[in-house]
């Protein structure tokens, strides 16, 4: 049972002064403060000025931009109109230009098995596979009668990507001075906005940490993702790394912030490593510019 505490009148009456006089101070030492902040020109959250988000960033890359996809608008642009080398990010356009002139019942020849193109192209794409893009390539150039990089350069062009241009299907150097394409993140972030919006399966299993996929004869082949954040973010839409020498890092993800809002982010021109923390900074910054609405 427990014991009842009592007090007598003087106390209470000194209690309930104490609690006044605390109440008091709070409410003027609160005033103090915001006149303070007035003064400072940040008048509480609503007049948050959002763009300082962006202002603090610290990117190793020399091309990258954020773009929300329901505004139609870049949240954040860091010179995202240079051409750049752009390695395996090439694969996204070897995949449409595959999934556009290949038959889906064409067989092609690829670890000693028959693959049809839509798991190929899955395939290169979670795991960066060189020797699937160039599988694809070969196969494109058999069917059509035309180089792989002839039919890249006509799709990049419809789809208006202006500062982009490919040497090969794989985005592998020519050689230690020439890149296998070129591009920059303004397109990039175009090209992803095709693909979800137009494609939307088409790079679908490049959020999955790991895939599998099924070659004609019922065999299950399994690949890891080359970008681990696919094994921390289970928001992904969309995912493609690219690496070389005269590229360096690069990544070019989309991601749902919420209620099927996609955000897309392109990293251009980092380093191994810094490509993934220069993303990990652009997705924090874009959740924190909609934290400050």
């Amino acid at each position: 049972m427990t014991t009842p505490i009592t007090i007598n009148r003087s106390q209470f009456w000194f209690t309930v002064g104490l609690s006044v006089i605390l109440l008091v101070s709070n409410a003027i030492n609160y005033r103090r403060e915001q006149q303070a902040i007035g003064q400072a020109g940040i008048v509480g959250q609503s007049t948050f000025n959002a763009e300082v988000v962006w202002e603090q960033l610290n990117l190793e890359a020399r091309g990258a931009a954020v773009y929300d996809l329901a505004s139609q608008k870049f949240l954040f642009s860091h010179h995202d109109n240079q051409q750049l080398p752009i390695a395996s990010l090439t694969k996204l356009m070897t995949a449409v230009t595959a999934e556009a002139n290949l038959p889906s019942t064409t067989a092609i020849n690829f670890l000693n098995r028959q693959w049809q193109p839509e798991e190929l192209i899955g395939y290169m794409l979670v795991s960066s596979s060189n020797e699937a893009a160039e599988a694809l390539a070969a196969t494109l150039e058999k069917h059509t009668g035309r180089s792989a990089k002839d039919l890249m350069n006509e799709q990049a062009m419809r789809l208006g990507l202006n500062s982009t241009y490919f040497l090969n299907a794989t985005g592998l150097d020519i050689d230690h001075n020439q890149p296998g394409a070129l591009s920059s993140a303004n397109d990039m972030v175009k090209l992803l906005v095709y693909l979800l919006e137009d494609k939307p399966n088409l790079a679908a299993a490049s959020r999955e940490p790991l895939a599998g996929f099924q070659t004609l004869d019922d065999k299950q082949v399994w690949t890891e993702n080359t970008n681990p954040l696919t094994r921390v973010r289970s928001d992904l839409l969309l995912s493609k790394t690219g690496l070389t020498t005269t590229a360096n890092g690069n990544l070019a993800i989309a991601f749902d912030r919420g209620l099927n809002q996609p955000v897309i982010a392109v990293i251009i021109g980092s380093s191994r490593a810094g490509r993934f923390s220069d993303m990990e900074k652009l997705i924090a910054a874009t959740e924190q510019y909609y934290l400050s609405f």
